[in-house]
């Protein structure tokens, strides 16, 4: 009897100490995979060796879709570095060059997190600079080669056109000539766009050739678009540009008295709220697409302010933030002191939100009356900008 006994508790033990030794291996392995997935974690870095720049030159690195600042350096005995992680990748990255107030140069990258190097002149910029490492940008440069001197065609025409109005000679002829059907800027217009249909068809099964459809789409027949959409390989229709693309063919714009385009998105208390909700049949409704770190969106910022105080009785004014960085959304609202609703979505300008209401550019307002129907849509931000959407609702 104490023999089985015995037996029994020295097996109860060996029991006990297998089970210890397997959470140790378990936890071991777990710390192993850890480890590994952190090695493996790629980063970008990019080098930089560049002539005709004064020593000190600041040189900042910028997100290309937000305009955030997201690192700054000098450029020191030619060269400099930029180095760190990016997240949704392939991104566009701008790289700004100051040596002072008045010489500033600016190019810009599409790239995933990958070793870059960036050779040649202050005169290349921003075209003809050599940038190896990325098969993204390899693309970039290409379409951007090609379309070189037709964009500086157009810069000239715009100096010209600028040149006649300051002399007086300005008149409906020239109007017609620059800015007419088949005019001059037309014309160029569908040079660049003819060139970037073929790019799109030759390189659709890349990020960067469907960067170049999303982008192009308000310009493109739906029959190009789909026939493009159709040749995708699997690993890119999944993509966030794809989602947009479809989101596109599959709502038409809206027009004067037509319903609201719903959406979901996160107010500044953490609830999950409809655009819908901000309607009470009393009031009109302003909805604005805006981000923290767009020029004109800060220009605008001051007036808007204006409006939410002076015209709460008959105006509610609801804000998307456009970009995707949420701490940077709170941030920046408490900062502006945004005292009426702001919105933000994980998607940013990815949302359908930004892709059904035709958002070319920030900021964007759309106004609609108090059962949701569309009054009026305006891109952009001028000095009339308030007083032309106050004259469009009742006071």
């Amino acid at each position: 009897m104490r023999r089985l006994i015995i037996q029994k508790a020295f097996l109860q033990h060996k029991h006990t100490l297998m089970k210890s030794m397997y959470s140790i291996l378990f936890l071991f392995s777990l710390l192993l995979l850890n480890v590994s997935c952190e090695e493996e974690k790629q980063v970008f870095e990019i080098t930089a060796q560049l002539d005709g720049f004064t020593e000190n030159a600041v040189v900042t690195l910028i997100d290309g879709v937000s305009s955030k600042e997201i690192a700054t350096t000098q450029i020191k005995n030619r060269a400099f570095v930029f180095s760190g992680y990016l997240s949704n990748t392939p991104t566009s990255l701008n790289i700004l060059i100051k040596e002072d107030d008045h010489n500033t140069s600016i190019t810009s990258l599409f790239i995933a997190n990958e070793k870059i190097n960036i050779q040649g002149d202050k005169k290349d910029f921003p075209d003809n600079l050599q940038i190896l490492g990325s098969p993204h940008q390899a693309l970039k440069t290409e379409l951007a080669q090609k379309t070189t001197a037709l964009n500086d065609s157009y810069d000239e025409e715009i100096q010209k056109m600028i040149a006649k109005r300051q002399a007086n000679m300005w008149n409906d002829s020239l109007q017609t000539v620059y800015w007419g059907k088949n005019g001059v800027f037309e014309t160029i217009d569908n040079e660049i766009l003819a060139i970037k249909k073929e790019f799109i068809e030759e390189n659709i099964n890349t990020y960067y050739g469907l960067k170049v459809l999303a982008s192009t789409k308000n310009n493109l027949s739906k029959a190009f678009i789909t026939s493009q959409l159709q040749q995708l390989q699997p690993t890119y229709k999944e993509t966030e540009y794809v989602h947009v693309i479809e989101t596109f063919l599959n709502n038409e714009p809206l027009a004067k008295n037509d319903f609201l385009y719903d959406f979901e998105a996160e107010n500044q208390e953490g609830q999950i709220v409809q655009f819908s909700d901000h309607f009470d049949s009393k009031k009109y409704v302003l909805l604005e697409f805006s981000s923290p770190h767009c020029g004109w969106c800060k220009k605008a910022l001051p007036e808007i302010k204006k409006l939410a105080n002076q015209k709460s009785t008959t105006l509610t004014i609801v804000t998307l933030n456009v970009e995707n960085d949420k701490d940077d959304w709170i941030k920046t609202s408490k900062e502006n002191k945004v005292n009426w609703t702001s919105l933000w979505n994980e998607k940013g300008r990815n949302s359908d939100a930004f892709t059904k209401y035709r958002v070319a550019g920030t900021p964007t307002y759309v106004l609609f009356n108090q059962e949701g129907k569309m009054i009026k849509k305006w891109t952009g931000y001028d000095e009339n900008l308030i007083q032309d959407i106050e004259a469009h609702f009742t006071l």
